[in-house]
């Protein structure tokens, strides 16, 4: 089985750069960029959210914001995945139920007032876990993120509330791949413009890590560049976000 390691805090870059043409944002007649929707409420739930798959497409590919799907790895390659939106996973990596998975954080009910995933319920694994969420989510920039179902996107903009984040400026965009209701998913789209086609990775092991000597000692986050490693058919990649 091929096993494919990426380094998490360094790849974050990946979706934007790999857009086959450049776009800086979704425009209107006359090259009038399309202003962000005001939220009406602080909840980071999607049916509260002004942006969600049906009006995704307007609002992509904009310096001003940062876009993350938080769907395992090998759902991100194998679902398909909305073209600039950066992997960037929550179980496992982000947050979970309970130590030794090597997630940032994890989170419980804290009270009758405070449940699961709400902000305020979520511990740090690790000293470092809140300087890293922190670099990897630019405070100064919109964060668009998206889920399978819009749930874990919600847990993901509610710690980010916990930690300072202006809630102003986190959207949920809702589901790509299992709509509820009347939000319809992504991938069901019959008109999404930017809908990047599955990979199959055919006996491919998927995994992100952590590298907190790195991220202390030796990058900062600017540009990229791609080192790969084949031994005994063990495919290693290793994104750097440059010094």
């Amino acid at each position: 089985m091929k096993k494919i390691l990426i380094c998490l805090i360094l790849f974050m870059m990946l979706g934007c750069a790999a857009k086959e043409k450049e776009i800086t944002a979704v425009e209107k007649n006359d090259n009038e960029v399309i202003s962000l929707p005001v939220k009406s409420t602080y909840s980071n739930n999607m049916s509260e959210s002004p942006i969600n798959p049906k009006n995704l497409d307007d609002y992509l590919f904009r310096e001003d914001c940062f876009y993350v799907d938080t769907r395992d790895p090998e759902q991100f390659y194998e679902e398909g995945s909305v073209a600039g939106f950066v992997n960037i996973p929550f179980y496992g990596y982000i947050c979970d139920f309970k130590k030794g998975t090597g997630s940032l954080f994890t989170f419980t009910r804290i009270s009758d007032e405070i449940l699961l995933g709400d902000p305020g319920s979520f511990i740090a694994s690790y000293q470092e876990s809140e300087e890293l969420i922190k670099s990897i989510f630019p405070m100064d920039k919109n964060i668009i993120v998206i889920a399978t179902a819009g749930v874990e996107s919600c847990y993901l903009l509610n710690l980010l509330v916990q930690l300072g984040y202006d809630s102003d400026k986190l959207y949920n965009a809702g589901s790509f791949t299992t709509g509820m209701g009347e939000d319809i998913a992504y991938v069901s789209r019959k008109d999404a413009k930017f809908l990047v086609k599955p990979v199959y990775l055919d006996d491919t092991n998927i995994s992100y890590s952590f590298d907190l000597a790195i991220f202390h000692n030796t990058f900062s986050c600017n540009t990229y560049s791609v080192t790969s490693l084949n031994s005994n058919e063990s495919l290693s990649y290793v994104f750097f976000i440059g010094i």
